[in-house]
């Protein structure tokens, strides 16, 4: 919310299908770097109109992980947008600040395959003993860029949608967007 804004602005959706949805992001600060917070954000929406949100009751049992593989599955298709507006898609920037304690160890995006593993495994423990959650949003975005961070060549700046690495992020996304869960399996097979 803009500062000094009254949170009254914020409502609660109601949609019924085949009606408009009308959207608006208040991004504090700057938007550059911010481009695709919009696109980002409705994925959320549209995971919640599609029931295969967090919520989505069967998700229930893993809400912790639901959520942060809603997050990682929401930068995807921001990515994905981006990619295919443009021809390309450049290499994320990360915040060179920012470091991520999980389980005890200090880790810095993007996460290696080793250290994605990790991170699963916290979010298990976090599911199978909830009562003891951190902020599954925040390990969601810590996870978010990693898919893609693992799709670029060392030397690239960028991906172009030609490319094979273009293809494959387009293919990741057409299988991980109908139901964000199926981003563990992904995460799990990062080397």
């Amino acid at each position: 919310m803009p500062k000094g804004a009254a949170y009254s602005l914020a409502r609660k959706v109601q949609w019924k299908t085949g009606r408009p949805l009308e959207i608006a992001i208040f991004v504090p600060g700057k938007t550059e770097g911010r481009r695709d917070a919009a696109t980002h954000e409705l994925f959320h929406v549209l995971a919640v109109l599609q029931r295969t949100s967090q919520w989505w009751e069967r998700n229930k049992q893993r809400r912790n992980a639901a959520t942060a593989f809603e997050e990682v599955a929401a930068e995807l298709y921001a990515s994905c947008g981006a990619l295919l507006a443009d021809g390309y898609l450049s290499r994320p920037r990360l915040n060179p600040d920012v470091t991520y304690v999980i389980n005890d160890m200090p880790m810095k995006p993007p996460f290696t395959g080793e250290q994605v593993k990790l991170v699963l495994a916290g979010l298990r423990a976090i599911d199978a003993n909830p009562q003891t959650a951190p902020p599954a949003t925040a390990i969601g975005a810590s996870l978010g860029s990693t898919p893609i961070f693992h799709l670029f060549e060392p030397a690239k700046k960028r991906i172009e949608l030609h490319s094979s690495q273009g293809k494959q992020l387009l293919g990741t996304c057409r299988e991980v967007l109908p139901d964000p869960m199926s981003v563990e399996p992904l995460l799990e097979g990062l080397q």
